[in-house]
Formats: structure tokens, C-alpha cells, sequence
């Protein structure tokens, strides 16, 4: 049976696991008399003050030149002390490019790198795989977007020491990056956030002719207590206790629903062949005036009434009780309860009535 292949240790890990090893050779390395020449036959030029004590003819120019070949760095492993680390030429850790580990655990914070030797000097950061190292801007280290940067796994990014206010400024991002600005520019593709939470966020506004928010599970608001989510098909709008849910229309509130109350300021108008029923075993009851009470066990159908002295003509019954066909209502005479009849009006726009007989 074939075997898998095995992963390879990342740069930062096998630096790590050697790191006795390197310290003791690099130690050596430092001890040993500075040469006074610099060996590279691709550097050509006049000597300036920077090569004083060069004995040789082939060095780097103040001037400037052009180098063949590549530039690389002796990667030193560096363990965070309360914060810090130290880069400083009487130490071991003197390079531009180091390593760094977490003074304990698998995070640490770096807030303040120490022993700059010279203004424009380079340092290329490094992270340890699995560990995590965040840069804090409350020391001497300045990031490029001005907030904390989490230099995680063994992501690189590469620092520049300005003599000018004795800081490490991030030049660049790594592979990480570092927070955009969404609304300086318009995106040319989906934004996929790879299930990380949009925080702080004030207002969603679709302009879109097809706006659409799609795969959302939980839309919790301003308050835990006020959501939008959706649970075993269902899609739940959740408030907080006293709180109402409204909807409006230019300013203006067209339907409300409270833990009493719902309100609508327009016609309720149902599709053919529905009925307005009760949606259990309680009965309902349907009012036409704002009143309280309690309902009747067999339900309640409340009807207006009109009371005075005398029998209302057609134009009275038309304007308390409504101008259509079928419109009902109940007249009481206060005079005389022989009086009091039930009217309703038939198509012709004419009012028929029957009396009525107080219950005794």
C-alpha cells in the first residue's frame, strides 16, 4: 500500500527545531575579524567615504551601481521578552531578516523592536508555522493601515527603520493584507468574506435594480434581542419585549405589530374564496369600534349602533352606518324602546328595518 507524502517542515519550523545550532554557528560567524574587503566583482565604480578601510577594488560605490546576482539575509531565530526583541550589533540577533516566536504559547504581541543601527535599515519579519505574532502600533512600530497586524503562520513582511521619529514602518502586507476601504472603489466581483462576520455596519442600502442578500442564516441587529433568521423553513423576525415591528411607506406607518396590538392604516383586502377565521379552537371577535372586553365562547360579530329620539331617515342610516349594499346596523330609541329596529340596505339604496324587542 502506498504511503502519502510527507509534508516538508516550513522554513520557519525547521529554523526553529535547529535553533541551538545556528546560534552557536552564528555566534561563531560574529566573532570572527570584519574582512576588509568586500568580494563582489559585479559592483563597479569610484570609493567614497562609506568604503574607508576597503583595500580592494571591487566594492559597493556611494554612487550607486548595478549588482548581478541575488541579495539574501542569515535568518535569525528570535523569541519575544516581554514584548520585545532586540536586533542590536552587540547581539546575536544582528540581520534583516529574523524569525520570530512567541515568548510562550502559540500567540504573543510584538510591540517594540530595539537596536536599530542605521535610518533606511531593512528587516524582513517572519512568523513560525502554527503561531500567530501581532504587531502593536503602541510601541516603536508603525503598520501601514495604523492598526494592529497579525503576522500569522509564516507569512513575511518586510520593515524600514525612519530615524526621523525612531520607528519600524510596515512597507509591506505579507500574504495577509491589511483592511480595505470599500468605499473607495466599486468591486468587479463577488466579496466573499470565507465565514467572517461584517461588523459595525450602520446600513444595507440595495440600489440595485436585482439587489439581492442571499445565504443569510442569522441578521442580528443593533440589539442580541432583535434578529432576522431563518430556522427549519421558517423566517423569524424576533423583537425585544415592548418593542413593535413596523413597516411604512414614505414616512408613513402602514402596518405595526405589537405583543396586543396590530394595526393597519389600510383596506384589508383578502383573496376569493378566503374567510376571515380563527386559527384554533378559540373563537374570535370582529369590532367595529375601539373596545376591550372579552370575547363570547361562540365568538363575537360586533354591530354599530345609532341612538336617538326619533326613527333616522335613509340620508342618517347612510352616513353612520355606510352607503352599500348590505350595510347593517342596529338603531335604539331612547324615547321609547317599542322604537328601536334593525335596519339593513338592500341594493336600491333604500334601508329596511324590523323592530325589535328588548329582552326581558
Amino acid at each position: 500500500m502506498s504511503k502519502g507524502v510527507k509534508q516538508r517542515p516550513r522554513i520557519g519550523k525547521r529554523i526553529k527545531d535547529g535553533s541551538n545550532s545556528n546560534s552557536e554557528l552564528y555566534s561563531m560567524l560574529r566573532r570572527l575579524e570584519t574582512p576588509n574587503a568586500i568580494s563582489t566583482p559585479s559592483f563597479s565604480g569610484v570609493s567614497g567615504g562609506s568604503n574607508s578601510g576597503v583595500t580592494g577594488s571591487t566594492f559597493l560605490p556611494i554612487s550607486g551601481g548595478t549588482m548581478i546576482g541575488a541579495i539574501a539575509f542569515f535568518p535569525k531565530l528570535i523569541t519575544i521578552s516581554s514584548g520585545a526583541i532586540d536586533i542590536g550589533v552587540t547581539t546575536d540577533n544582528f540581520t534583516s531578516r529574523v524569525i520570530i516566536t512567541p515568548e510562550s504559547g502559540s500567540t504573543d504581541d510584538l510591540v517594540t523592536i530595539t537596536g536599530a543601527k542605521h535610518s533606511g535599515q531593512l528587516l524582513i519579519i517572519q512568523g513560525i508555522q502554527t503561531d500567530t505574532i501581532t504587531l502593536k502600533t503602541t510601541g516603536n512600530i508603525e503598520t501601514i493601515d495604523g492598526s494592529d497586524f497579525a503576522l500569522a503562520d509564516d507569512d513575511n513582511i518586510i520593515m524600514i527603520f525612519d530615524s526621523t521619529d525612531n520607528k519600524w514602518q510596515q512597507i509591506t502586507t505579507g500574504k495577509v493584507g491589511v483592511g480595505d476601504n470599500l468605499g473607495n472603489h466599486t468591486a468587479t466581483q463577488d466579496l466573499a468574506m470565507g465565514n467572517n462576520d461584517i461588523t459595525g455596519l450602520a446600513n444595507i442600502d440595495l440600489d440595485g435594480v436585482a439587489a439581492t442578500i442571499q445565504g443569510i442564516v442569522n441578521l442580528d441587529l443593533y440589539q442580541t434581542s432583535q434578529s432576522i433568521n431563518s430556522l427549519s423553513g421558517i423566517l423569524s423576525y424576533q423583537a425585544a419585549t415592548g418593542d413593535v415591528h413596523r413597516f411604512s411607506i414614505g414616512g408613513v406607518t402602514e402596518f405595526e405589530i405589537g405583543a396586543s396590538t396590530t394595526a393597519l392604516n389600510s383596506d384589508l383586502q383578502l383573496e376569493g374564496g378566503k374567510r376571515l377565521a380563527s386559527s384554533s379552537a378559540t373563537e374570535i371577535g370582529i369590532f367595529v369600534r375601539n373596545e376591550t372586553g372579552t370575547i363570547g365562547t361562540l365568538g363575537t360579530v360586533q354591530l354599530p349602533e345609532y341612538t336617538a329620539t326619533t326613527a333616522p331617515t335613509n340620508g342618517t342610516l347612510d352616513t353612520n352606518f355606510g352607503a352599500f349594499q348590505g350595510s347593517s346596523g342596529i338603531f335604539r330609541d331612547t324615547d321609547t324602546t317599542a322604537g328601536s329596529r334593525f335596519y339593513i340596505r338592500g341594493s336600491d339604496g333604500n334601508w329596511y328595518y324590523s323592530f325589535l324587542t328588548q329582552q326581558t
